[in-house]
């Protein structure tokens, strides 16, 4: 079974608007509100960019296992 992420990676956020999060094609934008808006559009393009790392580590782990 093949993973990926469902969306092109990397998302980032913009110094102009931290609290956005956009897809690397600028295709896809995300506005969080509230007072968390910044630290809450960091940690999601934080873990978007981690997920490849993340399926490879899962596989490492799984394939020890056998």
């Amino acid at each position: 079974m093949k993973h990926q992420p469902a969306t092109a990676l990397p998302w980032r956020t913009s110094p102009a608007r931290p609290a956005e999060v956009q897809q690397a094609s600028g295709i896809f934008t995300i506005g969080l509100m509230g007072m968390d808006g910044a630290t809450n559009a960091a940690y999601i393009a934080h873990a978007a960019n981690a997920y490849p790392r993340l399926v490879d580590r899962m596989k490492d782990l799984l394939s020890a296992a056998d």
